[in-house]
């Protein structure tokens, strides 16, 4: 059913006066009552658990797999434990002794720097914190990761 304001109650502070239709009110607010809608609900199947890691392009140790579970990973020349991240030692001298975390971030991973010298570059670009995505290029020190993702068991 259409209905018409007489008044306005935020204006005169009274309840609303409601005539039906129809009735010449050009400057009245119209309120009309929406029909009920019905939904479908589209059930998807989860997403497949998928494995990130990083791995080692350029600098020492090409090829080094680092894979990114649980928590995730500190990397440095000398990482000191924190929680229950991973820890990841890496003989860069260019690298900060704690460098770099690569940690859980919902359904992906982010790179932290932790006040390294040198910085942490993602996409060649400056970070103190950025989620990474399958293909993004992290760089510390004289190292150079790709982040991969594929199929597998690895959480995150």
């Amino acid at each position: 059913m259409e209905m018409l304001w007489l008044t306005c109650p935020q204006c005169t502070g009274e309840p609303p006066r409601m005539q039906p239709e129809p009735r010449d009110f050009a400057e009245a607010t119209r309120i009309i009552e929406p029909a009920a809608v019905a939904q479908a609900v589209v059930m998807a199947a989860p997403p497949a658990k998928l494995a990130w890691a990083l791995v080692v392009t350029e600098g020492i140790l090409p090829g080094k797999r680092i894979e990114l579970r649980g928590m995730g990973v500190r990397i440095g020349r000398s990482p000191k434990a924190a929680g229950a991240l991973e820890l990841m030692e890496l003989p860069d001298t260019h690298l900060s002794r704690d460098h770099f975390a690569v940690v859980a971030d919902g359904d992906g991973w982010a790179v932290h720097d932790l006040g390294s010298t040198n910085g942490t570059k993602v996409n060649g670009e400056k970070v103190n914190r950025r989620p990474v995505q399958a293909g993004d290029e992290v760089r510390a020190g004289h190292t150079t990761f790709v982040v991969e993702c594929g199929p597998g068991g690895g959480a995150g």
